[in-house]
């Protein structure tokens, strides 16, 4: 069998060892030879004589290398790594060494054992340390290797080694895109453990990632790497440039799936809400209602941006009252909210709505008062009894303001105590209660009395 394959080697492509171009192999020829050499290695490996003899023993030198190349063209990476490590241990003064060391690493790495390529670089540099050939390909795939592997410190000693000592070669944007993702990646790994050193990995990482000539990577490295920048500028709470590089990755990336870019697209409105930018917050929120309304994160998203608007308001008029235009548009955002169904802040829209809606539609914010104080909501209970006794006063509605600012004083909240009083006094003289109106007026002047003394 292996004398045929030797005849088949040496008949079609004599020189192929030295790189002559040879006319391509008939397809039944080259299946033959590879069925061969299959079938040789199935016994090789079966019968456990891999320590006697190798696979391609007894072939001369050019046709064991010729065999090893054709392996490796063919995409048969373990038999071409098994082809070139007998190579190596038959042929020592072989001129075809260094690249065999470099063949074999290629097709233990393409074959999916990193491990084992990771070794294999290691062996080409120990016996080639001074190639110029094969060695900063070598330290490239290496540090890839390791960085696939989760080994990201090595990764990143391996690739600043290379920029190191190869300062000008061709992969130097790919050494940086692959030091940027290793740095990242570290960083991600650190981050419950020690924030500190984790955001000097995220720093890292941006330094070489800015260094690359993107229209230099493939297209999935392209995105990689907005996608890890951003993340990173994200971590350092450099908001803005996270915007950039995840605005570029979202409009750009064919791959992304919704609810990633639903994820980003919240990460980018909380940032800014964290950073008080409020404006560029309830950008963010809007998109995510407007390209994502029936998500997960649609609800809060609603309320979120309400909010935001209404930060964005107070902020441009330095005033809570608003006019009637800019109340409209903050009612509308949050009504969508509401009409979400949603219950855990419908308590603080209510309020808001009814601080609104005060100046401008007093029996609206009536309404959305009452809707407040219905959900047992403490946390605004005792303002609300008053902003509603003042509303129903001004609405002529007496027993109601009545009603509601005698709750308000079995309340434990004083805040407004003294001005409820004196409302108090004037709505029982208008509705006849001349007791209780002088009573009141007592209460009162007792009350200033306390807090005079």
């Amino acid at each position: 069998m292996i004398h045929y394959l030797k005849t088949q080697i040496t008949t079609i492509c004599p020189f192929r060892f030295v790189k002559i171009p040879c006319p391509k192999v008939t397809p039944k020829l080259r299946f033959w030879s590879i069925f061969s050499l299959l079938t040789s290695l199935f016994f090789y490996l079966v019968t456990g004589t891999a320590s006697a003899q190798c696979l391609t023993s007894g072939l001369t030198e050019d046709e064991q290398l010729a065999m090893t190349k054709g392996l490796f063209e063919d995409e048969l990476f373990s038999a071409s790594s098994e082809s070139s490590k007998c190579f190596l241990e038959e042929f020592k003064d072989s001129a075809a060494r260094e690249e065999i060391f470099f063949l074999r690493a290629e097709a233990l790495r393409k074959g999916g054992d990193l491990q084992g390529a990771i070794k294999a670089y290691d062996e080409l540099k120990k016996n080639f340390p001074s190639s110029k050939t094969y060695l900063d390909n070598s330290m490239l795939q290496k540090g890839i290797s390791l960085a696939l592997t989760r080994n990201y410190t090595a990764s990143i000693r391996t690739l600043k080694l290379l920029l190191l000592d190869f300062p000008t070669t061709k992969y130097r944007d790919e050494a940086l895109y692959w030091l940027g993702y290793a740095a990242s990646f570290q960083a991600e790994s650190l981050r419950k453990k020690n924030n500190k050193d984790a955001l000097l990995f995220y720093q890292e990482s941006t330094l070489h990632f800015v260094k690359v000539e993107p229209e230099l990577l493939n297209l999935k490295q392209q995105q990689e790497r907005l996608h890890l920048m951003g993340r990173s500028w994200w971590f350092l709470k450099d908001f803005t440039k996270a915007e950039e590089a995840w605005s570029q990755y979202l409009k750009n990336s064919k791959s992304i799936k919704p609810e990633q870019a639903l994820n980003l697209k919240y990460q980018l409105a909380t940032g800014f809400q964290q950073e008080k930018n409020y404006k560029k917050a309830e950008r963010w929120f809007a998109r995510i209602l407007t390209m994502h309304p029936d998500s997960k994160l649609a609800v809060v998203s609603a309320f979120l941006r309400a909010e935001m608007a209404y930060a964005v308001s107070v902020q441009e008029t330095k005033t809570e009252s608003l006019d009637s235009k800019a109340v409209s548009i903050l009612i509308k955002h949050y009504k969508l909210y509401l009409n979400k169904n949603d219950n855990k802040y419908q308590a603080l829209v209510y309020y808001r709505i009814g601080v609104l809606q005060q100046p401008h539609r007093p029996n609206e914010a009536i309404h959305a008062f009452q809707k407040y104080l219905s959900t047992k909501d403490k946390t605004y209970a005792a303002e609300v009894h008053y902003r509603l006794g003042y509303l129903f006063f001004n609405t002529k509605q007496q027993q109601k303001a009545i009603q509601i600012f005698e709750k308000y004083l079995r309340t434990k909240d004083k805040t407004y105590t003294n001005e409820v009083l004196y409302q108090l006094g004037f709505l029982y003289i208008g509705t006849k209660q001349q007791q209780k109106a002088v009573s009141v007026q007592k209460t009162k002047l007792m009350w200033e009395k306390y807090f005079t003394s």
